[in-house]
């Protein structure tokens, strides 16, 4: 009975995290053809009176999109809390990929304005799946949950990175037209997830987590600091996959970079959520995140060699890996509840770090990506910073754990 539960439980696994795949695919792509976008239409975009071009226009509109990507997520997180059955899934899936309607729009400053609208849409399609998504990872109670996090969240880095080299290339060979071939994933996810009978972990549930990462890992750390956290490394990931095509778009290998970076996130999401397991999130994290920087700066300086997209894959194994385990930690962790937690840990994470885009956009417009390129490790060297804090914290309650153990 407990080998079928369990072959039960990763079988719905499998299909959330094949899900997970498709909708993240959307903004994958999104980021890569932007570039391709922005020399298509010749977008002018008029900010406090002054006038910039197609870098900081596009640099709106990428902002716009991920806002309404996490920011939905934010306000649909605690929707339903009582119930156990997802509505979400299959409704995001049909909505997701209206960004690739693109080809349809009029070749003047009207497409700003109709991209916008397809980017809102595309957003709330994105955005309304994660949030019930994580409910159901979370009632596979059998399977460490730093284990099926990590597993769930590596299928939508590896979505991300797909559609984000695939979609140049599609784009180069058939023009913005290629992006239709992609409505035919949410099709196919759509058919995989409706048969199956999800059920999703209600905000009344208490927190689970295997008696020995209780035991030994208490999350001790206030719901509001792993937000802190997880934000500051999320800004560097957001404008990492933002500037990289756009600094490499003359070179072809923007959505390469973007794609290496990606799938080492996906890879270290699920090897670190097994080290965690023994570890302890936050101080998997740390060092994780403390181990990427100088990695991040010597691919930034050399950045054109093909040899630095190896480096962005180690970066995103360890910088953008780590993130699963806030999201891990944030399921236990004491705060608002668990429908929240998820909406604010995942959509409100990246709706506050993907306002790097909009804010840096005029910035790269007017002195180039590349400076914008060197500012992105400041917010993975924030974050190192606050993880030492919360690490120590969380030394400190394991030691009153053991002094209290030996007085028993």
């Amino acid at each position: 009975m407990a080998l079928e539960r369990r072959t039960h439980a990763w079988l719905h696994l499998f299909a959330l995290t094949a899900v997970h795949f498709v909708i993240d695919l959307a903004p994958g792509v999104m980021h890569a053809v932007l570039p391709a976008f922005q020399d298509h239409f010749a977008w002018r975009i008029n900010l406090a009176g002054r006038m910039f071009g197609a870098v900081a226009a596009g640099g709106w509109l990428l902002g716009i999109y991920n806002l309404t990507c996490n920011g939905v997520q934010v306000l649909t997180g605690h929707w339903r809390a009582e119930n156990d059955r997802p509505v979400f899934q299959q409704i995001g899936l049909a909505l997701c990929m209206s960004i690739c309607l693109a080809a349809l729009l009029p070749q003047s400053q009207l497409s700003y304005l109709l991209m916008v609208g397809l980017a809102l849409l595309g957003g709330v399609g994105v955005g309304i799946v994660h949030p019930e998504a994580m409910r159901a990872i979370h009632a596979l109670d059998c399977i460490s949950p730093s284990v099926s996090t990590g597993f769930y969240m590596a299928g939508g880095v590896g979505g991300f990175a797909v559609g984000s080299v695939l979609a140049p290339v599609l784009v180069r060979s058939y023009g913005l037209a290629g992006l239709y071939a992609f409505f035919i994933l949410p099709i196919g996810a759509i058919l995989l997830i409706t048969p199956l009978r999800l059920r999703l972990a209600r905000d009344q549930d208490p927190p689970q987590a295997p008696p020995t990462v209780a035991k030994n890992h208490p999350c001790v750390s206030p719901f509001r600091q792993i937000m802190a956290l997880t934000t500051l490394a999320g800004i560097t990931s957001a404008v990492l996959t933002w500037i990289l095509p756009q600094r490499l778009y003359a070179h072809e290998m923007g959505g390469l970079a973007v794609m290496m970076y990606m799938l080492g996130g996906g890879v270290g999401a699920f090897v670190l959520g097994c080290l965690a397991h023994r570890w302890g999130e936050i101080r998997t994290a740390v060092v994780a995140i403390g181990s990427s920087l100088p990695l991040l700066f010597l691919a930034i300086m050399h950045i054109e060699r093909t040899w630095a997209l190896f480096l962005l894959f180690v970066v995103g194994f360890l910088g953008f890996g780590a993130y699963p385990l806030m999201i891990s930690l944030a399921r236990r962790a004491p705060g608002p509840g668990l429908g929240r937690r998820m909406g604010l840990i995942i959509g409100g994470v990246w709706g506050l770090a993907c306002l790097s885009q909009m804010v840096l956009g005029p910035v790269a417009d007017h002195f180039g990506p590349h400076v914008v390129l060197r500012l992105t490790p400041a917010g993975f060297a924030a974050a190192w910073l606050l993880g030492l804090y919360m690490w120590r914290s969380e030394h400190r309650a394991v030691h009153a754990l053991a002094v209290e153990g030996l007085a028993q």
